[in-house]
């Protein structure tokens, strides 16, 4: 018994030594970074801001639909065909870019930025030189970051704490969170789990294997973290992997196996056709 207890230890040394923190220091930084990009993009075409992002500009209010119908993508000056519109989009993405580079209710002005932001470069394409692709992506991921570090939000709210319970099974979940070993097995059994999903459910004798694994699964996620409509709801969901006779097949075999246990078929023995 030493030995299983003595190496799921060394598991969980050996990941606490490999695990990355959450780097806040890392994401602040490319906050300010990227805010900062974005205040000075704005402010250096602030004079042309009609010329280029107005609705009679370089690329005209209707030019512009037809290029975001052909692309297949969104704006929201495309909702604003006004000079007044455009200019209020304007003036509040550089309000937006502040709030979002000084760290000021981040968490939702990180949401704004890469709105406003996205919006301004599908406005005009002409004003970009290919660098927003990287800022965009990377806004989005900071979407879903902890911003708090360098931030205005620590400085005015700084009693403000994270609810302990946001999706948790009090008692039982922080027993499992301790365990690195655990947490990293899981994470990543998870991951693969998910990668795989989509292509061996095509696999007419693995797919039963999915399904168990979905149950499993979302089951653990729905008592893990007292989720039990959304768990019932995604094993709900895999029944369509299953055809009508595959159905059929399930309920004969289960008839088979109710009846060959069942005290009463072994008494009276197989009904034939007489």
């Amino acid at each position: 018994m030493k030995i299983p207890l003595r190496g799921l230890q060394l598991l969980s040394e050996a990941s606490l030594r490999g695990a990355v923190k959450q780097r806040q220091t890392a994401a602040a930084l490319m906050r300010i970074a990227l805010g900062s990009l974005t205040i000075i993009f704005y402010a250096l075409h602030l004079s042309q801001r009609n010329f280029l992002w107005g609705p009679g500009g370089v690329v005209s209010w209707p030019d512009n639909l037809a290029l975001l119908a052909e692309s297949r993508t969104y704006t929201l000056y495309q909702f604003f065909p006004s000079a007044l519109g455009a200019g209020c989009l304007y003036w509040l993405g550089l309000a937006v870019s502040l709030m979002f580079t000084v760290g000021l209710f981040a968490r939702f002005s990180s949401i704004l930025f890469f709105l406003f932001t996205w919006s301004l470069y599908q406005r005009n394409w002409y004003a970009i030189d290919g660098g927003e692709n990287l800022l965009i992506i990377l806004a989005f991921y900071l979407m879903f970051a902890d911003l708090s570090a360098l931030s205005l939000d620590r400085m005015l709210f700084p009693k403000r704490r994270e609810r302990s319970t946001q999706f948790s099974l009090p008692g039982w979940t922080d027993l499992l969170w301790r365990s690195a070993a655990l947490v990293t097995m899981g994470t990543y059994g998870t991951i693969l789990f998910e990668m795989a999903h989509p292509f061996l459910l095509w696999h007419a004798r693995v797919k039963w294997l999915v399904f168990a694994g979905a149950v499993c699964l979302h089951t653990g996620i729905g008592v893990l973290m007292g989720l039990p409509w959304f768990s019932l709801t995604m094993i709900s969901a895999h029944a369509v992997l299953f055809d009508d006779a595959e159905y059929l097949a399930l309920v004969q075999w289960v008839r088979r196996r109710t009846q060959s246990i069942s005290p009463a078929s072994r008494e009276i023995g197989p009904i034939r056709d007489i």
